[in-house]
């Protein structure tokens, strides 16, 4: 019952969409960073995203054992869009983020992530 739930999330949080476009390569180049927060589409990912940045994208991958219908995710940096700070619960500072042309999911990041991407991506 609890792969089909994890499942189901992927589907309504468009993962199971971005998977389609941005398959993760084999190799793992970058910094990583375990235990994130995240929000994909409509679903919240509290504290259990691991974020991979690099010179070339971003990695997303989810931690077992949620990671049913999760397969992990490489954005490069040169497709997010509207970068923006948002913040949360009127606190909290997020980096959101509309990812594709055209847009396939929006994105809400730990705000640190903005740092990571080329200002030419933008």
């Amino acid at each position: 019952m609890w792969c089909g739930v994890l499942w189901v999330l992927a589907h309504l949080g468009v993962w199971s969409n971005l998977a389609e476009r941005y398959p993760a390569n084999a190799a793992k180049e970058g910094t990583a960073f375990y235990m994130r927060s995240g929000k994909v589409g409509m679903v919240n990912y509290g504290s259990c995203l691991t974020l991979t940045v690099s010179d070339s994208g971003l990695r997303l991958a989810v931690m077992l054992p949620f990671r049913t219908g999760h397969p992990p995710l490489f954005i490069p940096w040169s497709d997010f869009h509207d970068v923006c700070e948002k913040r949360v619960m009127f606190v909290l500072p997020f980096l959101q983020a509309d990812i594709g042309n055209p847009v396939v999911a929006r994105l809400l990041l730990p705000v640190w992530v903005k740092y990571h991407i080329p200002t030419t991506a933008t």
